[in-house]
């Protein structure tokens, strides 16, 4: 099955050299959805030499992390969506467990996996990995969550783990937690 993979993205250039060379190695379509980068982040996105189709689409940031995620879903063509953000890490060896998982994803089912958050090793699981239909969106201005019939589909825990380094730097996790209050 084939997979797109979408982000959004502000500001998150140097997340983005780190994450998607990674990503190249498995994304069959990737798609960033920009909320306002001062960075030169388009300027980076036109440069790369990716394997497959990259879509790169700017939007106005309204205060609500689901209205970008449905945005980045709309523009997903493959089969299947994985989603991340450009602070998440994922190491070689689990970049080979999601290209071995791409061959055996089934359209009745999403796949929950490990997020680890580096700042203090907390450990969760998220839904990550889902058919790409239209009737599956993203809900809550922050902290996002999947919508979806939940009876339609059998819910499967992946032992993949994400890294999360989105909350080592003590100042940018104030400037998002100000962020997230509006």
């Amino acid at each position: 099955m084939e997979m797109t993979t979408v982000l959004i993205v502000k500001d998150e250039l140097k997340n983005l050299e780190i994450l998607l060379p990674v990503l190249n190695e498995f994304s069959d379509e990737l798609v960033l959805v920009d909320t306002g980068s001062h960075d030169n982040t388009e300027d980076f996105i036109n440069s790369l030499d990716f394997r497959k189709k990259i879509i790169f689409k700017k939007i106005k940031w309204n205060d609500n992390f689901s209205t970008a995620r449905n945005e980045s879903l709309k523009l997903a063509t493959k089969d299947f969506v994985f989603w991340l953000d450009a602070d998440d890490r994922l190491e070689k060896k689990e970049v080979a467990k999601i290209s071995e998982l791409k061959k055996d994803l089934r359209k009745d089912r999403i796949y929950s996996l490990k997020i680890v958050n580096e700042a203090d090793s907390t450990l969760s699981y998220q839904l990550k990995i889902f058919p790409n239909k239209k009737d599956i969106r993203f809900k809550y201005r922050v902290h996002e969550q999947l919508d979806f019939k939940r009876e339609l589909f059998k819910i499967v825990f992946i032992d993949i783990t994400i890294k999360h380094t989105g909350y080592n730097d003590k100042m940018l996790l104030r400037k998002k937690q100000l962020r997230n209050l509006k």
